[in-house]
């Protein structure tokens, strides 16, 4: 199978690892083997859903979690040995009239399980979708063996301190490369000096271990740290060697922890899925907020900005997480972009229930805090050069948060004009330096924003047009409208049709539950109205029913379950794609491409009559056979099809029924007409002649 591009850089266009993570999982790759998703797995980077996610992007595969009821059992049997169990090859349908079999694969790299599966069930075609190897490794040994299922609760993850031997030195041909991580743990356990280096090295870190004030700071000068590992029984003694300047201040993370055995034991779930459900709680909270204030800001840009900067100003991880729940805490005054809130005594909404809220979250970083300097910055009764009462990573986070809501809910900018766009932003963050932050967190700001792509690039009206009845709405409304999206509504496919037409948006959703016999029909509608990615939710686990939506043009398909916050950023991701293709975002009528056998002649001709399309259709089939149409104004006004034209070409291409491709190009320059009939008329001769032939 084609890969459309290199797994790494997929998983960073999704936002799932950073260039130090893959850099980790690469070099445990070259340790001990393995693909590079399932290192990053087993590091617990990512998870195994992100890499069904990553690899369906990669080889343009869909996803699917099939159960026990999904597989087709009659086939186990009769595919050759080992393709399921060692393979991790599991058969879903087998259509014996189109002789297609539906594959769920593991790996999408496995093609010579694939071609055995195919060639013992004598298929001519196979389709494909991706699973979880736990998934297909589960059910087939259940099903083949008659085996219980694995254990699959809640794990505690121990580091690999056991594995397999480190491989021995470097080949000529392969130098050994410096570990790109490096982390200080100051402790006065000396075991840890001799034990815990190698571990670490293993994967990626380089740890240096200390208990001497001396050593720390040679240490934190002369390289430049990932992060401090700190033991409780030294926490006061580091803090006092900062104080009194015998160390640096430390620039980075610093983790203080029990024991070893403590850390591990006492740990059974990781900081990052407590934080992600702590992240969820919070968001939840604002939609119902917002909902009763009737304005949701753009959340999601906002903590984009935030981790941005706070990552910049190398502000420690917790404290970047505290931020990220901060922002969600606040509500503007009013509407989007309303007055300017500086000098305001009360710049935020409900401000006190935040304040509440914030107090009652208890997070190990005062947000009560950070919410208070913000809110005094915004009033006026603090300033950026003056730290007052608040620790320093405090207040400079409070900066980060005031001068990111500033821009965000009141500083309107052009969206079609990217130089006056940013000499607009420039002036109006400027202004509030010394108010909100300092000069250099402000200029920081707009060069990170001018790296970025500029004012515009996250402004404008990048709108998605959910079409369905109130499931859809409430589950994705206040998701894109956190995201910055505007929303459009309908639950009526002609009100859809017409919007689209008047004004393409950046994206479209369709609920399938709520438009079974239709969706089919608007998906290729949508598809010859130009590029608009189109995407379409439903209940349904049927493979088939997902592979025929891809075939006619669905840009993927949202199945069960559904995680709405991501499909939301999955979205906005594919707007700001379009955005950076066509100017403002604005989906351009280009090309479609299709087979006969999903989207029929007489249905595509029939579409782009009725629609007035002007346009080329340049069909092929098996055999090297071509063929060129020409509609003017939904009319078809000249055909080629091998030595023939005319309304002949035509009868012949009729002829192929659902054998063949074809391609629709938006056309101005028409040959000379060689065709007179109607479209209807033309079709009608060509089944007549269809069905004569056949007797």
């Amino acid at each position: 199978m084609k890969k459309t591009a290199r797994l790494d850089k997929i998983f960073l266009k999704m936002g799932s690892v950073t260039e130090e993570q893959i850099a980790r999982a690469l070099a445990r790759q070259k340790a001990y083997g393995g693909r590079l998703g399932e290192n990053l797995v087993e590091l617990g980077i990512i998870t195994e859903k992100q890499l069904l996610m990553a690899l369906s992007e990669q080889f343009r595969i869909p996803t699917a979690t099939p159960g026990e009821g999904d597989v087709a059992v009659e086939i186990l049997e009769r595919l050759p040995e080992g393709v399921v169990l060692e393979d991790l090859v599991l058969p879903l349908a087998w259509d014996e009239g189109k002789k297609i079999l539906t594959l769920a694969v593991a790996d999408p790299g496995a093609q010579a399980a694939m071609i055995r599966a195919k060639e013992a069930m004598a298929a001519e075609k196979v389709r494909v979708v991706l699973a979880s190897d736990r998934v297909i490794a589960d059910l087939g040994l259940r099903l083949l063996s008659g085996k219980g299922t694995a254990y699959d609760g809640p794990r505690i993850e121990l580091p690999e301190l056991f594995e397999r031997e480190e491989p021995e030195g470097p080949t000529a041909e392969e130098p050994e490369e410096e570990p790109e991580r490096r982390v200080l743990m100051v402790s006065r356990g000396a075991p840890f000096k001799n034990f815990l280096p190698p571990v670490f090295l293993r994967e990626g870190i380089h740890l240096s271990v200390t208990a001497m004030a001396s050593e720390a700071a040679e240490e934190m000068k002369a390289m430049e740290l990932d992060g401090i590992l700190l033991a409780r029984d030294m926490a006061e003694e580091f803090s006092e060697w900062v104080s009194t300047g015998v160390v640096p201040e430390p620039q980075v993370d610093v983790t203080v922890f029990p024991s070893v055995s403590e850390g591990l034991l006492g740990n059974p779930v990781s900081y990052e899925s407590m934080v992600r459900s702590l992240r969820a709680s919070v968001q939840a909270l604002a939609d119902f907020r917002c909902a009763h204030f009737g304005y949701c800001p753009p959340y999601g840009l906002i903590v984009y900005d935030l981790d941005a900067l706070a990552k910049l100003h190398r502000v420690s991880r917790v404290a970047r997480d505290g931020l990220h729940l901060t922002a969600h805490l606040l509500l503007p005054t009013e509407c989007e972009y309303s007055p300017d809130p500086v000098g305001s005594a009360e710049p935020f909404q409900a401000f006190s229930s935040s304040l509440e809220l914030a107090t009652r979250i208890r997070f190990p970083w005062r947000l009560d805090a950070v919410l208070d300097a913000c809110h005094a910055l915004f009033s006026g009764r603090a300033t950026p050069d003056s730290r007052g009462k608040w620790a320093r990573e405090v207040h400079l986070g409070a900066q980060l948060l005031a001068v990111v809501w500033y821009r965000h809910n009141h500083v309107p900018v052009d969206s079609d004009n990217e130089e006056e766009a940013m000499i607009t932003l420039r002036s109006n963050l400027r202004d509030k330096a010394g108010k909100l932050a300092t000069l250099d967190v402000i200029e920081a700001y707009l060069g990170w924003i001018q790296e970025r792509g500029g004012a515009a690039s996250a402004a404008g009206p990048r709108q998605v047009l959910l079409v369905g009845k109130e499931r859809i709405s409430r589950a994705l409304s206040q998701e894109l409208s956190r995201l910055g999206c505007q929303v459009l509504e309908t639950s009526d496919l002609p009100d859809a049709q017409t919007l689209i037409e008047r004004s393409p948006p950046g994206a479209i959703v369709i609920d399938h539950a709520d438009f079974p016999e239709e969706v089919g029909h608007f998906v290729r509608l949508v598809r010859l109205e130009g590029s608009v990615p189109l995407y379409v939710l439903t209940d349904s686990t049927d493979p088939t029913l997902v592979l025929n939506l891809l075939d006619i043009g669905a840009n993927d398909v949202f199945g069960p379950t559904h995680e709405f916050d991501l499909m939301a950023a999955r979205l906005n991701h594919a707007i700001r794609n379009q955005a950076r293709l066509g100017m403002n975002g604005r989906a351009k009528t280009g090309q479609f491409s299709a087979t006969l056998e999903v989207f029929s002649f007489l249905d595509l001709v029939q579409t782009l009559g009725n629609g007035f399309k002007s346009v080329r259709i340049d069909l092929s089939r098996e055999g090297g056979e071509q063929a060129t149409l020409f509609m003017q104004k939904g009319r078809l006004v000249h055909a080629e099809a091998g030595e023939t034209s005319g309304a002949e070409a035509v009868y012949r291409i009729i002829a192929w029924e659902d054998d063949g491709e074809f391609t629709v190009h938006q056309e101005d320059d028409f040959p000379e007409s060689t065709i007179q009939e109607s479209n209807e008329s033309l079709l009608m001769e060509g089944c007549r002649l269809l069905d004569e032939g056949r007797r």
